[in-house]
């Protein structure tokens, strides 16, 4: 045996942190294959997924899973991940290094969008939440297996669907810098239809953990205000650059997307930003927009900072 299995094999309060250490000095190790030291039922599999399977690794299991998140779907020869092999405990564990606020797991590192001022990240909000798993870890429940993550039954349910369903829905975190875009956003949005609008399903008020998860998990410590809202599909920029409208769904997009500007302007504001990025398709092929940063009452100037993409007619092109 290898001093590395030994070391794993050791009680959790001799190895963990030392453990981590070799871990992180030498990730691959963690999926290198397992030994005769570790269960028998489970000798073809790799460390780490034996590891998810004891609860006294459940410490080790979930500082790994913070350093590497996507040890979480790893799989194993038979092609099981480490979450669905792993024990409640351990997957508490792992879900409390990898969950920003306890609910929501990044689909990718990468921004969808990123600005001086803000930041867009695509995530999952997951049904089953840390709260959730800590009433199926209570005495009276220890032996049951908690519920696992679901996933919406089609493309096309919207996050509302998803929400009252118990499934799991695709949404949009928006970090941001500075307080007032984060109030502007919120505020601008009061009194509209979320037939036209992108509604906000969370703020980062709403989350005591926000401002650490931010710099922690997230790695953008600057961004102290966030919103999270439901995903959309697609953006208009990518659908006229990636698909071949015809002239049946040209008009009808159009139609959609003058009935959002009209109901803007119907309670008042004006959207002061508008531009193919500011207009999504969701995912039941509904138009509506977004961003409402710059949003203002209407006979109220905008800011100096609106839209310079698309220029008005017979307006100087900007610089």
């Amino acid at each position: 045996l290898s001093p590395w299995h030994l070391l794993l094999d050791a009680e959790p309060s001799q190895c963990t942190d030392l453990a981590l250490l070799v871990a992180e000095a030498a990730p691959d190790l963690l999926l290198a294959p397992t030994a005769d030291v570790m269960l028998k039922p489970l000798r073809k599999s790799t460390v780490w997924h034996i590891l998810v399977t004891r609860d006294g690794k459940a410490k080790l299991a979930g500082r790994a899973a913070a350093l590497f998140p996507e040890l979480a779907d790893e799989c194993d020869p038979e092609g099981r991940t480490a979450l669905a092999l792993a024990t409640q405990l351990v997957r508490k564990s792992i879900y409390e290094a990898i969950l920003f606020c306890k609910r929501f797991r990044l689909l990718s590192s990468t921004a969808e969008h990123e600005s001086a001022s803000c930041i867009v990240l695509r995530a999952i909000e997951l049904a089953f939440t840390l709260a959730e798993s800590a009433e199926a870890l209570a005495p009276a429940d220890s032996a049951a297996e908690p519920p696992a993550p679901s996933v919406s039954a089609a493309s096309t349910e919207t996050a509302a669907d998803a929400a009252a369903n118990g499934h799991d829905r695709e949404v949009m975190i928006k970090l941001m810098k500075n307080r007032d875009q984060y109030e502007r956003e919120i505020t601008e949005r009061d009194g509209l239809n979320s037939n036209f609008v992108v509604q906000i399903l969370y703020k980062s008020a709403d989350f005591g953990e926000w401002e650490d998860d931010v710099a922690r998990k997230l790695g953008y410590p600057e961004y102290t205000y966030g919103i999270v809202m439901e995903a959309a599909k697609r953006n208009l920029m990518v659908v006229l650059v990636q698909e071949r409208l015809n002239i049946a769904s040209a008009k009808e997009m159009f139609r959609q997307l003058v009935r959002c500007v009209g109901h803007l302007h119907a309670n008042g504001k004006i959207h002061a930003d508008l531009k193919p990025l500011n207009a999504v398709r969701m995912s039941d092929n509904t138009w509506r927009l977004i961003d409402f940063d710059g949003a203002r009452p209407r006979r109220v100037l905008p800011p100096a900072r609106i839209s310079n993409l698309i220029p008005p007619p017979r307006s100087p092109l900007p610089c």
